[in-house]
């Protein structure tokens, strides 16, 4: 083999390994290193704890079974916990529950919010913190936050709304042509 041969295979080799490793560049730039949001909604009773704190406890486990059972004081809440499992620090500027075809806020929330979360951390929300929530009223499903780039999160309720977007935009369509 010659000199240009050998010139050719090696160009072709480094021409791949290029191209290979802006690829993985893009790849994880756009789907590894973002903020991965996770929300997770649960029915919880607020208790007195000591030195004026209170102590949250979900409403199903033993101890606030315990506690409500034998009649201590205690309030009902909304407890919303909002983790960031990505590699990007995200702000949260809003908490709504999707009810189709309407998203519903709660005034409780929109004193807690705007708030940054970095990554590997999480926040929690609660609403009834002064009375006023009774358990059961609220379904606990479809709970989402906007972060500042006005993304939805969680992913699986991001595309559910861009599905019912979809889906509402379809019977919007009028049945007879139009003269």
């Amino acid at each position: 083999m010659s000199r240009t041969d050998w010139a050719f295979f090696i160009g072709i080799y480094a021409g791949t390994i290029s191209t290979l490793g802006t690829l993985w560049v893009l790849w994880s730039g756009v789907f590894l290193d973002r903020a991965r949001i996770i929300v997770d909604v649960r029915e919880a009773a607020a208790m007195p704890a000591p030195k004026g704190k209170r102590l949250l406890v979900g409403r199903s486990e033993p101890i606030a079974k315990r506690h409500i059972e034998a009649g201590h004081r205690y309030t009902q809440i909304l407890w919303i916990t909002v983790k960031n499992r990505g590699r990007r620090p995200a702000q949260i500027v809003q908490v709504a529950r999707a009810a189709s075809p309407h998203h519903e806020t709660y005034a409780d929330f929109h004193d807690q919010v705007p708030f940054d979360l970095p990554p590997g951390h999480g926040y929690s929300l609660v609403n009834g913190a002064e009375g006023g929530y009774q358990w059961e009223t609220i379904p606990l499903k479809r709970f989402y936050v906007l972060d500042g780039a006005g993304q939805i999160h969680p992913l699986r309720e991001r595309y559910h709304q861009r599905f019912e977007k979809l889906w509402r935009r379809s019977g919007e369509r009028p049945t007879q042509p139009l003269e």
